[in-house]
């Protein structure tokens, strides 16, 4: 992969939130590909898609870097009746979008009870599909309209809590279906790559310095690999 720049926009992983002074996913990233990362934004909640057209227009890099969703791909109900009652839409709380640790004592994942798998749960992913596809879909546009640029497209990540986690996978389904066959686009699972383990966290949401090692090195290795079979496919 020939050295190039780009920019990371998405949470306070971006930022390198839980890396504790360690090199960030991102970080990672540019070591492992020889690409530079020349501007970082976190706390982005989908709602403030426009803006990544200006990032890109400020900053023209080779490749752009979207790791979205966690803020609005949760399992509250509370969360979602609060924004319906306030009018909100989709902007990140307070609580959200502070770098403060979730206090829940870290734990292994357990299996979803029957009520919240068939019931509950496919009711909040009703709700938050229906909040946040157009938001994706004008994304989609966006990287339409930056045909010779790269797009690397991160699911939301995985995270130690079990309801929050099949929201984000469904979150990550519906995000493939949409990027997942453009031609400058590399989507990537992170649920696939990443292990709901207790070990690669320092909070139920938050990736600790190993966790962030890992995720840069996944997302860099997938990079390459996809990079390189388009290339190929491109000059073949």
């Amino acid at each position: 992969m020939k050295p190039g720049s780009f920019i990371a926009i998405g949470g306070c992983h971006v930022q390198g939130y839980g890396a504790n002074g360690k090199k960030s996913f991102v970080q990672v990233v540019e070591e492992t590909t020889d690409q530079t990362a020349i501007h970082k934004v976190g706390v982005f909640p989908l709602k403030q898609n426009g803006k990544i057209i200006d990032f890109i227009g400020e900053y023209d890099p080779d490749m752009v870097l979207l790791q979205l969703g966690n803020y609005e791909y949760h399992a509250s109900l509370k969360r979602i009746l609060k924004k319906r009652k306030k009018g909100s839409g989709l902007g990140s709380s307070s609580s959200e979008a502070s770098a403060t640790p979730n206090t829940i004592p870290l734990t292994a994942p357990r299996k979803l009870h029957p009520l919240h798998r068939f019931i509950i749960l496919p009711v909040i992913w009703i709700v938050l599909k229906r909040r946040t596809v157009l938001h994706l879909k004008l994304i989609k546009e966006y990287i339409k309209f930056y045909p010779d640029k790269k797009f690397v497209v991160l699911s939301p990540l995985v995270c130690l809590k079990e309801t929050d986690n099949y929201i984000r996978q469904k979150g990550g389904q519906l995000m493939f279906r949409l990027f997942g066959g453009m031609a400058n686009v590399t989507f990537i699972n992170t649920h696939e790559i990443l292990p709901a383990d207790k070990r690669i966290f320092s909070d139920p949401f938050h990736l600790n310095a190993v966790g962030h090692k890992l995720l840069g090195e996944k997302v860099a290795r997938r990079m390459l690999e996809s990079f390189q079979s388009k290339i190929y496919l491109a000059a073949s």
